[in-house]
C-alpha cells in the first residue's frame, strides 16, 4: 500500500510540472507570446497565463480527490 501510495505522490508532481512547463519563458514565449487575438478582454499571452493556472488548479483537485477516496479517508 505504501508503494501505491508514493507512485500516486509521483504522478500528481508529474502532472504539475507537465503543466508547468506550459508557462515556462522558453515554451510558452515562442508559441503564446502574441497580443492577437483577444479572448475574453485579455491579449492571449494573458489569457493563456490565466488559462492553465485555473487547469493545474483544477487537475490537483481531481487528482487530491481521486488520492482521498483511495485512501478510504484516513489521514
Amino acid at each position: 500500500m505504501n508503494g501505491l501510495r508514493t507512485l500516486r505522490k509521483l504522478l500528481i508532481a508529474l502532472a504539475y510540472i507537465l503543466m508547468a512547463t506550459l508557462v515556462i519563458p522558453p515554451i510558452f514565449n515562442s508559441y503564446f507570446n502574441k497580443i492577437e487575438p483577444w479572448i475574453l478582454g485579455m491579449p492571449f499571452l494573458i489569457f493563456w497565463v490565466v488559462f492553465i493556472n485555473i487547469v493545474i488548479a483544477i487537475v490537483l483537485l481531481a487528482l487530491w480527490n481521486i488520492d482521498k477516496k483511495l485512501d478510504g479517508g484516513e489521514e
